[in-house]
């Protein structure tokens, strides 16, 4: 699987990598995962590192489709990120995770693009 994440910080705190061509239906297996998952809290924090993305195959509506799955029900509890900081190296990623962060924000969540790990981490901490 392109995506590997850890959960940390007594299930506070969601670290995901991605890697290599990253399309949509991976990211919604990704999402799938995160749900099963029994030790993450409903609000949790999330570094999604993509800069080892070398290819994003998404389209604006594809983006409009990840968007609508924060939020999803687990046990009749909501399972939402409170920030989601997206890590990114080169434009083209970049550009796709600006397009992410502004549909989020519509969305009413807590999402930034960061060059910067530390950075991402600060802004996290919050």
């Amino acid at each position: 699987m392109p995506i590997r994440y850890q959960v940390k910080e007594d299930g506070n705190f969601l670290h995901a990598v991605a890697h290599g061509a990253l399309s949509l239906e991976e990211i919604k297996d990704h999402f799938e995962d995160i749900e099963k998952s029994p030790v993450l809290n409903q609000e949790y924090r999330a570094l999604v590192d993509l800069r080892q993305v070398g290819d994003l195959r998404m389209d604006l509506e594809s983006i409009r489709s990840l968007v609508s799955m924060h939020g999803t029900s687990r046990e009749g509890n909501l399972l939402r990120p409170s920030r989601i900081a997206l890590l990114v190296r080169d434009r083209p990623i970049y550009l796709a995770a600006r397009q992410y962060e502004d549909r989020a924000h519509g969305a009413g969540l807590r999402v930034q693009v960061f060059l910067d790990e530390n950075e991402a981490l600060v802004w996290l901490s919050y």
